[in-house]
């Protein structure tokens, strides 16, 4: 952006998703230097403010399609220790993340077309409940 002469103060990214057409990322990305040396360049070499616009990581299998790291199972313990691992390096090297859809839920079909992927990779483990992974978001 700089190289075309656009003016910004604030660099937001996303980061892949566990499912969808996008080649396969090396799991968990978040460890690997090319995440955090992004975010670094970006905030202290640039002086940006920087957020993660959109991340999230399933708690279910169903309609995702790519592999889980060892580290991160799709299970709500897999969802909510990556919620937590992520966070802690955002919070090092960026201003603030937000989560992708943190209101679904499997079942809840707020799409008539199939939205499994999404609905696994919500944050509540029904209507009105939340998963442990909420806690990370106090």
């Amino acid at each position: 952006m700089a190289d075309q002469g656009v003016q910004y103060d604030i660099a937001e990214l996303s980061y892949p998703y566990m499912f969808g057409p996008s080649d396969p990322v090396k799991q968990p990305y978040f460890m690997e230097p090319e995440f955090y040396q992004t975010l670094d360049y970006l905030k202290n070499t640039l002086g940006k403010e920087v957020f993660i616009a959109e991340f999230s990581y399933p708690a279910h299998p169903e309609g995702i399609t790519k592999t889980p790291s060892d580290s991160y199972p799709y299970s709500e313990v897999g969802q909510r220790d990556f919620i937590e691992q992520f966070l802690k390096v955002v919070q090092s090297y960026a201003d603030g993340a937000f989560y992708f859809y943190p209101d679904y839920y499997p079942g809840c079909d707020y799409v008539a077309s199939g939205d499994d992927e999404l609905e696994s990779s919500g944050l509540f483990a029904g209507q009105n409940t939340p998963n442990s992974s909420m806690e990370k978001f106090k």
